[in-house]
């Protein structure tokens, strides 16, 4: 009897020992180091690299752990080794199957994604794991005041607010901000020496020199371009840019190092139907090209707001047009207008700001929605103080320069979300205290 409660004692004990081994194992963190190394070929950028160099060019780097248990962990700069065009977590992550790892490379303009799915981590084994970038995220462009220098802040979020970057660049002038795009390598591109009308380049932030390495530098040097009607905006999909120059639309093709032949459209002054006409904005979507155009009555003091819409490969022929915005610009005081296009899905959103000098008065202030390519009017917004510009979009959202119509009240930055149709606000004040932005 004794022989067999000895027994089962035993058993007891060997079934618990082995049991908590299995716990101890289930949790078993892994001493050895994790690697992630960008592949040669890059993903989206063609085999070239924006951030060449992640210890040099990177601001910040990112790396998101979502493991099999659907616990994400979040490594940032501090925690990892950076070398090179790689990336090293110490030992410490849970060995086991069906991780996915997502890398986040930011430099000053753009976050670029990495990611590999359903990865294996052995136990007691130093790994490397090769990633593709698969995606390039442009931050949000936010203008700082012209003293001492038109420089600009960049957000990668501007509603988390966890990451911004200052840069020297010096590309934003009295004349508004009208000249910045992004391709699709991520690179910010803009317009300098607005009001040089001899010769206003088009340059880039990131040009791939000889010796592999991104730098600043020209890719295209326009001359004689009217300071009020160098316009332009990119196409990233198709590698094309368009713009203004001497009243006609023109768009050419480009890659990393090269710029194509001009490709000449419509002269504008053909469209407008009133005596006096400008240029304010032009957007390319992905089949679409849309021109906001200002129209003067002349004497009358009547003035206009007119959207016409381009098939973007036949920049001559014009599909569709409206006039979205009337005023008088009669009497005193003299009445102000800003306006702004952006193309979203299947649909252009149009700024209409129109206010009195005094600042006190405001005429019209809102964000149309129309359908392409007809032009039909799907949904009105309100709600803001003074919608001057579109600053970008991202993952469905519009973001918009809000300017107060009187002092005392705070700059904002007006958030607009496509798929839900909310619209929000964020004060500049609590991006950053210090900065005064130039809208």
């Amino acid at each position: 009897m004794k022989y067999r409660q000895l027994n089962k004692r035993l058993l007891f004990v060997v079934l618990l020992f082995f049991s908590v081994l299995s716990g101890c194992n289930m949790d078993l963190e892994n001493p050895n180091d994790l690697t992630i190394t960008l592949s040669s070929r890059r993903g989206i950028l063609d085999g070239h690299a924006v951030i060449y160099n992640l210890e040099d060019d990177a601001e910040a780097v990112i790396l998101k752990i979502r493991q099999y248990s659907g616990e994400t962990k979040t490594y940032k700069t501090d925690d990892l080794v950076i070398s090179g065009n790689s990336v090293t977590l110490p030992g410490g992550i849970k060995s086991g199957q069906g991780f996915d790892i997502e890398l986040l490379m930011m430099n000053k303009v753009c976050t670029y994604i990495a990611r590999a799915k359903n990865i294996t981590i052995e136990p007691y084994t130093s790994q490397v794991i090769t990633c593709e970038v698969e995606e390039a995220k442009p931050h949000i462009i936010l203008p700082k005041k012209k003293t001492p220098n038109h420089t600009f802040l960049a957000l990668p979020d501007p509603e988390k607010k966890d990451f911004y970057f200052e840069s020297n660049l010096s590309i934003f002038s009295n004349h508004k901000y009208k000249g910045f795009d992004f391709d699709k390598y991520g690179r910010f591109l803009y317009l300098v020496n607005e009001q040089d009308t001899s010769s206003p380049p088009i340059v880039t932030s990131q040009v791939k020199s000889s010796s592999g390495v991104f730098k600043s530098g020209v890719i295209y040097t326009g001359a004689g371009w009217s300071n009020y009607e160098t316009l332009f905006c990119v196409d990233a999909e198709a590698d094309t840019f368009y713009y203004s120059f001497n009243d006609k639309i023109f768009k050419r093709k480009f890659n990393l190092t090269n710029v194509g032949s001009p490709i000449e459209g419509v002269r504008l002054g053909n469209l407008s139907t009133t005596p006096g006409h400008m240029t304010r904005r032009i957007a390319v979507g992905k089949d679409y090209f849309v021109v906001l155009l200002f129209q003067s009555g002349g004497s009358t003091g009547k003035r206009y707001f007119r959207l016409f819409c381009f098939n973007k490969h036949d920049i001559n022929t014009v599909i569709s047009q409206k006039q979205i915005t009337s005023w008088s610009e009669s009497g005193s005081p003299t009445v102000w207008n800003e306006g702004d296009i952006i193309i979203e899905g299947g649909a252009v959103y149009a700024l209409e700001y129109i206010y009195k000098n005094s600042g006190n008065d405001v005429i019209i202030s809102r964000m149309s929605v129309y359908s392409l390519p007809d032009l039909k009017l799907l949904k009105t917004v309100t709600g803001f103080y003074g919608p001057e510009q579109f600053l970008g979009k991202r993952d469905g959202k519009l973001y918009i320069a809000d300017n107060p119509p009187q002092p005392g009240f705070p700059k904002r930055l007006g958030i607009y979300d496509t798929l839900s149709g909310k619209l929000k606000f964020i004060n500049t004040a609590d991006i950053s205290s210090e900065i005064e932005f130039q809208w």
